[in-house]
């Protein structure tokens, strides 16, 4: 959309996200980060299967593919600094088809999140050290995928007060309010990197059900919608004048 000039003319940009970890009736936004950068990586073990009740003639690819998982733990937590905001998460742990064979392959997934690209660079490289070290101990091969998404939201401080402005002189809005940054991601941070700009948490909580986003039973608060729609539209009339 950039790239096909959709930010051409444009002073500043605003977006929301619907946002069920927030009672319905609050705003909430950030004067800097707000969403961190969502990356995606895959790791491939590959050992020698065999017969589980023969386990010396084989190379386990679960029990490397186990220890990889454990090892990656510790890199936030002995690697990099306290006063930094990480977080590696595993997605998925896929091995073997019956219980009496040692698969030979195991791929994970999982995510990385940061806020700072020095920080994700460091963590790409450790990443890579303990991989490479553990399945050198077992034995084992691996590849290793390293996938880099969205960059982290970063909101302008200016914008970031307006949104508040805005939201404060709507009836229906209770609370308008700067916030602790969240460790998911959004591709609004794209237009955010080009020009000033703000995005910002609509809640939509409903008070009678509560599920996490993604959730199979999600559901969400409408009427969110349409406070979402009035902070547009006064932000528009506030901006312009």
């Amino acid at each position: 959309m950039i790239a096909s000039g959709a930010l051409d003319g444009v002073d500043e940009v605003y977006g929301t996200h619907l946002w069920t970890n927030t009672p319905y009736g609050i705003v909430q936004t950030s004067p800097s980060e707000l969403m961190a950068a969502a990356d995606k990586f895959e790791i491939t073990i590959k050992g020698k299967g065999g017969h589980g009740a023969i386990p010396h003639q084989t190379t386990d690819s679960i029990v490397a593919g186990s220890q990889v998982v454990t090892n990656l733990q510790q890199l936030k937590s002995r690697r990099i600094d306290p006063l930094h905001t990480a977080v590696l998460s595993i997605g998925t742990f896929y091995a073997g088809n019956a219980y009496n064979i040692i698969p030979g392959k195991v791929e994970i997934t999982g995510t990385v999140r940061t806020f700072d690209e020095t920080l994700q660079q460091q963590i790409i490289d450790e990443m890579e050290r303990i991989i490479q070290g553990t399945c050198v101990s077992f034995g084992v091969e691996y590849d290793f995928h390293y996938t880099k998404g969205y960059p982290a939201v970063v909101n302008h401080e200016e914008q970031a007060r307006a949104v508040i402005d805005a939201a404060t002189s709507i009836d229906d809005i209770k609370k308008a309010e700067m916030t602790a940054p969240s460790m998911t991601g959004e591709d609004f941070a794209y237009f955010v990197k080009e020009k000033p700009g703000a995005f910002f948490f609509t809640g939509a909580q409903r008070s009678d059900h509560f599920v996490p986003h993604h959730h199979h039973l999600f559901d969400f608060d409408e009427r969110a919608m349409l406070l979402a729609a009035k902070t547009f539209l006064q932000l528009i009339e506030q901006r312009n004048h």
